[in-house]
């Protein structure tokens, strides 16, 4: 019962944290449910890395080479799939310098486990980004659970 507290306590602050960095309130669903289309974490991560179109999610979120330049925010959020703006926003941790260890698993959002209301990973994902992202000024910092 204590650890399931904490990690309730610990998805509130996630989920409170993301509330400051969008500017608008949360629908009441659960965390993986607001996540799982990547819409939410896509625009999280273009806040941070606004030309994120043009890191190559499979090159460790690295510069893609001959990367348009006239690609906008907005062209990220027009991305047709869920697995397509979960890579980005992966690269975008990688790029941030999220440890591999820490970096969200998009399988977790694409397929839950139904036994499992939430992932550790996923709010481990979340803190982490957070904590880079804040440390260089980037988004507000997480409040400790």
């Amino acid at each position: 019962m204590g650890s399931e507290m904490c990690i309730r306590d610990r998805i509130t602050a996630v989920r409170e944290w993301l509330t400051k960095c969008m500017g608008f309130e949360l629908p009441p669903d659960d965390l993986p449910q607001l996540l799982q289309d990547g819409h939410l974490l896509l625009r999280l991560a273009t806040a941070v890395v606004p030309d994120i179109t043009r890191l190559d999610s499979s090159a460790g979120g690295k510069r893609a080479p001959g990367g348009s330049s006239d690609r906008t925010p907005r062209d990220a959020m027009c991305l047709t799939g869920a697995r397509q703006r979960l890579d980005l926003f992966v690269a975008a941790s990688r790029y941030l310098g999220v440890p591999e260890s820490d970096l969200l698993v998009p399988e977790a959002l694409l397929y839950p486990e139904p036994h499992l209301p939430v992932s550790h990973g996923i709010v481990l994902a979340l803190e982490s980004f957070a904590q880079v992202a804040a440390a260089r000024g980037m988004l507000p910092p997480l409040d400790p659970a």
